[in-house]
């Protein structure tokens, strides 16, 4: 049975079987999640339980007996039961599967899986909690499967697109021969957290992590567009695949607390000893959760027809930003300077992005890019606004769009109200700040980019009624 539930953004499907996502569709119908193929993978997102990968002969010994059990465990073939909606809303769900006498021939322990699927805003979180009820200690590993497609546009093929770590690499893959991993393992590095996606990558299988420094993995092309970020903090072990035997478009993207038996390996034939497994105390629990967030198109239409798609500002732009600072003319780098465009600068000006401290974007135009805003202080009552856009599109509406953008996003954070300088003779911005309900507070003194302080206009957009900021130093955070 499929049971739905939605919010403003999303409409999201589970299965009653294996509890299974089949369905993360935004409003404008577009499916992300991967919806399998007879030729291929007919999976779409299994829940792994309680096993991950594969034992050797299917089989494993547990306390001097042995027992059966298929890759990936029985969880994702047997009926879930469907709760009442103990989050007391329409944006979520919570299954349950407990052990019988089915379960129990081949994992002989009592338990209790919840998995409660919640939506806010872009983001469904799948929550695992695991008790025991066995009056002994409970091996087990768990884990998710999620596959998304990919490409996440028409026109795109599987090699435009790439899965961007949220910290660099320097870790090793674990090789699979067949259903098991071999025993072999080979140097995986990512220096600049970017993994380019091509099907030959995947012909020896997952790409299966134990040790590695990232906690989200982003699915996007590099000049932005649909994109998926998967969060799974806390997670220890990490899969990537996808089929390349019959290549087809999706990727999966799998956190797990546990991974494959390697082939001869005697501790991986015991389930208390075999990696990766946890190990749960009588009436204890285990929770952990995952979150998947999905970036719908984003793109503005210019006055002549042209549209730049945009993004958040993120790790590998430092020599896009360079170029885009050289690209401006003598006039439009003097009205927009906020900060130096060396690597160092660059990289904090990121890493502040990504953290949170800072709300930045560009809009690009194929490689290059056309604009560069920001929020600075974002988590702060009063972000300072700052807009710098290619001469080429000056005068086609795009000013006007991001000034627009950056006022929602304050308002739907809470900011009491927005601040900004300019020149004392950017007139045409001036004009378009007055026009966008900017109030001028007089003059202040401003230090630009390359450490000059000069005069310059001290402007603020009201979101909250009667608010005027504070009195403060205008530099810039980095």
């Amino acid at each position: 049975m499929i049971h739905e539930f939605a919010n403003e953004k999303l409409t999201v499907a589970v299965k009653s079987l294996g509890a299974e996502l089949t369905s993360i569709q935004s409003k404008d119908g577009f499916e992300y999640l991967w919806q399998g193929s007879e030729n291929s993978w007919k999976g779409q997102s299994p829940i792994l339980f309680p096993i991950i990968g594969g034992l050797e002969n299917d089989r494993y010994i547990l306390d001097g007996q042995e027992y059966e059990m298929a890759s990936h465990g029985f969880a994702r073939k047997k009926e879930w039961v469907l709760l009442e909606n103990t989050n007391g809303g329409a944006n979520s769900l919570v299954f349950e599967l407990t052990s019988d006498e089915e379960t129990l021939r081949q994992y002989p322990f009592d338990f209790r899986f919840l998995l409660s699927y919640i939506l806010e805003g872009s983001t469904l979180s799948a929550i695992y909690s695991i008790e025991n009820l066995s009056t002994g200690e409970m091996p087990f590993s768990v884990g998710g499967h999620p596959g998304f497609r990919c490409p996440l546009e028409d026109g795109c093929s599987f090699e435009d697109y790439r899965l961007r770590f949220n910290q660099k690499e320097n870790t090793v893959r674990y090789l699979k021969e067949e259903k098991l991993l071999s025993g072999e393992t080979k140097a995986f590095k990512l220096p600049d957290g970017i993994l380019n996606l091509n099907h030959k990558t995947f012909k020896r299988g997952a790409l299966i992590f134990q040790n590695f420094a990232s906690e989200s993995i982003t699915l996007e092309k590099s000049t932005g567009g649909r994109s998926v970020k998967l969060d799974f903090p806390g997670f220890t072990h990490l899969g990537l695949w996808t089929f390349p035997a019959a290549p087809q478009p999706y990727i999966c993207i799998e956190p797990w607390y546990g991974m494959d038996s390697t082939t001869g390996e005697k501790t991986d034939q015991n389930l208390r000893t075999k990696s990766g497994m946890q190990l749960l105390p009588p009436r204890g629990q285990f929770k952990s959760e995952f979150k998947i967030t999905v970036e719908q198109m984003t793109e503005f239409t210019l006055k002549s027809g042209k549209t730049l798609n945009y993004r958040n500002l993120q790790k590998g732009d430092e020599n896009r930003l360079t170029a885009f600072n050289k690209a401006l003319s003598e006039k439009s780098r003097s009205l927009f300077l906020p900060h130096a465009y060396d690597n160092k600068t660059l990289t904090k000006v990121i890493t502040r992005g990504e953290s949170g401290d800072d709300a930045a974007f560009i809009a690009l135009d194929g490689e290059r890019v056309a604009a560069y805003w920001f929020l600075w202080w974002f988590n702060t009552d009063f972000p300072v606004l700052g807009i710098g856009i290619l001469d080429e599109f000056h005068g086609l509406g795009l000013g006007s769009q991001l000034m627009n953008h950056l006022i929602n996003l304050a308002r739907e954070a809470g900011c009491k109200a927005i601040e900004l300088t300019t020149a004392l003779d950017n007139k045409p911005g001036q004009a378009l700040y007055e026009k966008m309900g900017f109030i001028s507070l007089g003059q202040v003194d401003n230090t630009s980019g390359d450490g000059k302080i000069t005069k310059e206009w001290h402007m603020y957009y009201p979101i909250e009624p009667g608010v005027i900021p504070p009195p403060r130093v205008h530099d810039f955070p980095v």
